[in-house]
């Protein structure tokens, strides 16, 4: 959309009980990957983190990473909730180990959809082959705040998984 339209949406989200009825959708995603400012690379002038991501190195060893977010939503309260996150370089075959806040998330829970094509550029990022995998959120992994998503890959063929994007999507009672 382009402006002025797009200040319509301003308008939209003043109404902040009409906000709190409808849908949320949290991206947390790198807003600054491979900039290098003043900071030590992945911080901003105050510290803070600006480039969100997990790559694991998958080789001889188990590869462990952890995806910290702040999702400030009660899970208890909302009608639904599911968190999605994509792993580029992952395959169907590749066994991946997820946990929530330190609570892990198992099969049937967990579900993956294999992307071999990958993503074009109409629908963001051009990424190559990658896993989105998804599981719906309940109030016994996840707190409202800080979150931590930790991924393990054990070893095996040596290879780079990136995980740099992750959606939580909230649906009211």
């Amino acid at each position: 959309t382009m402006y002025p339209t797009a200040l319509a949406y301003l308008r939209e989200l003043a109404d902040l009980e009409r906000v709190a009825r409808g849908p949320r959708h949290y991206l947390f995603r790198s807003m600054w990957g491979g900039f290098q400012g003043y900071q030590p690379a992945g911080s901003a002038s105050a510290g803070a983190r600006r480039n969100p991501a997990v790559l694991l190195q998958r080789g001889a060893g188990e590869a462990c990473g952890t995806y910290a977010f702040r999702l400030y939503e009660d899970v208890a309260a909302a009608g639904h909730a599911r968190l999605h996150f994509r792993v580029a370089g992952l395959t169907p075959a590749d066994p991946l180990a997820v946990a929530l806040n330190d609570v892990p998330i198992t099969a049937p829970r967990l579900r993956r959809i294999w992307h071999p094509d990958g993503r074009a550029v109409s629908y963001g990022r051009p990424l190559p082959a990658y896993t989105s995998c998804m599981f719906d959120l309940d109030p016994g992994s996840t707190v409202i705040g800080d979150n931590r998503l930790t991924v393990t890959a054990p070893a095996g063929p040596p290879a780079e998984l990136l995980i740099d994007e992750v959606e939580v999507t909230v649906i009211p009672a």
